[in-house]
């Protein structure tokens, strides 16, 4: 009877250490931290931890607010810890797992390198994909003939082209230039005096076409101005002789609401046709 009870104890205890060395498992426990300026390592959470053992299929962890891991039923054997985390270095470590051990490992993260690239393409024809175009504004000959002038020369109706001021002084300035700082052209001629850089010739409005004012003469054949550019147009005679005639009618003079003779009278003829 004895011998019998000793032997169930014996068997029972034995089968017991083989159930208990079955249940332990091995695994990988661990920590994520940056190193810092005092010394003392700083937990990361929120990392993303890959392990790769042998020729298995690849796990994933994250860790958690005190940047710990674990890994549970871990086969033993050598295995690939990788951590990864934007804004840092990844990290790549070996593990030797050891059956029915957790083995515990703790990984540093570098701060990756802030940089930033900026690449500029333009194009080879900039400039001539967008011109820059000067404010140019036109009066015919027609608007001026309707006008009313205190005199029949071109000058006085450049005041009807918006920028133009005649100023306290009676000269006129365009766009904020002084009268001796534009420049004055005659179909392709200059007109202006190169002593005082005033207008040199002035010109009836019958002898007119158009006129032009250009407020910024920045381009090479403005050469001779500072700041505007005014450019007139003569009229062309044609291939056939024609006579033209204004202000045929004078200009009363009124006093104390009677008429008391005539006080101007500038009648203008103009003809004009081919010369050969």
């Amino acid at each position: 009877m004895y011998r019998a009870f000793l032997g169930l104890f014996v068997a029972s205890t034995l089968g017991g250490s083989a159930v208990a060395a079955q249940s332990a498992t091995s695994g990988i426990a661990g920590a994520v931290s940056v190193p810092v300026p005092g010394g003392q390592p700083f937990v990361v959470p929120g990392v993303t931890l890959t392990l790769t053992c042998g020729s298995g299929e690849p796990r994933i962890e994250v860790s958690n607010e005190r940047g710990e891991f674990r890994f549970a039923d871990a086969p033993a054997g050598v295995c690939a810890l990788a951590a990864e985390l934007q804004g840092f270095k990844s990290a790549t470590t070996s593990v030797v797992v050891i059956a029915g051990e957790t083995v515990a490992i703790v990984i540093q993260l570098g701060i990756e390198t802030l940089h930033e690239e900026v690449t500029v393409h333009a194009p080879l024809d900039a400039g001539e994909a967008s011109p820059i175009e000067a404010h140019v504004e036109r009066m015919t000959a027609q608007v001026m003939r309707s006008a009313p002038l205190a005199s029949e020369r071109f000058q006085d109706a450049l005041p009807l082209i918006p920028g133009v001021v005649r100023g306290p002084d009676g000269l006129l300035n365009i766009n904020g230039t002084r009268s001796n700082q534009s420049a004055l052209r005659f179909n392709s001629a200059d007109g202006t005096d190169p002593v005082t850089g005033e207008d040199a010739i002035e010109l009836p409005i019958d002898a007119v076409s158009s006129v032009q004012v250009r407020g910024a003469a920045f381009a090479p054949e403005f050469g001779l101005s500072a700041g505007a550019m005014t450019t007139v147009e003569t009229e062309r005679a044609g291939d056939a002789w024609h006579l033209m005639l204004n202000d045929l009618e004078p200009r009363l003079r009124r006093r104390a609401g009677e008429f008391r003779g005539i006080e101007s009278w500038t009648p203008r003829v103009t003809a004009g046709g081919p010369l050969v």
